[in-house]
């Protein structure tokens, strides 16, 4: 089992720190999913995607991290270079997606309006960039809107992505079809 690791940053008030994240195959489930894990000011966190992090040991971030009352990350940006792959024409070949997910606390009621998501990525010298309030949501609009029949292949989009399942507003985000395999560097490929 691969473990994909890639670069990213951590913004709150107190300032920025670089940071790894770390995708893996999840010891926490009987079916095949996928676990995020970083360290932010030393301190360890997990989730089973990137708008949940939480400290490992939750007693640990108790008033070192800003916390929601669920004890997830917030009051914050998170941004990262994720690995992934765009399919085109019978080739595949490596890209990176850069994403700008803010976790800061809406004034309005979900769902927020304001597309907290930004993913931006470069492919043959064109710029192609969307806002969305998820990475379910966003990944798709982004491939929509590369040229027509290039598919992207990454995390969001893998046959064990749990970030396809457990969606709160379906209606405004049809799901995409899942990959019917794991997609290239998935951490779960054998």
């Amino acid at each position: 089992m691969e473990t994909m690791v890639f670069r990213g940053g951590y913004q709150d008030q107190t300032g920025y720190e670089a940071i790894r994240y770390r995708v893996e195959g999840s010891r926490r489930y009987k079916l095949p999913s996928l676990d995020v894990f970083t360290t932010i000011r030393g301190i360890d966190l997990w989730s089973t995607d990137f708008d949940s992090l939480e400290p490992v040991n939750p007693s640990a971030g108790a008033g070192r991290l800003p916390l929601n009352q669920a004890g997830e990350l917030s009051d914050c940006v998170l941004s990262g270079d994720l690995p992934c792959t765009v399919a085109a024409g019978g080739r595949r070949r490596p890209v990176t997606i850069a994403f700008s997910r803010d976790l800061h606390r809406a004034a309005a009621p979900l769902p927020d309006p304001g597309h907290r998501l930004r993913l931006t990525l470069t492919l043959d010298g064109v710029c192609y960039q969307v806002t969305d309030d998820w990475f379910e949501g966003g990944v798709p609009r982004l491939e929509r809107a590369l040229p027509p029949g290039t598919q992207l292949m990454c995390c969001v989009t893998c046959l064990f992505s749990d970030l396809l399942t457990g969606r709160a507003w379906p209606d405004r985000h049809p799901l995409p079809p899942r990959s019917q395999e794991p997609v290239p560097g998935c951490p779960l490929q054998g």
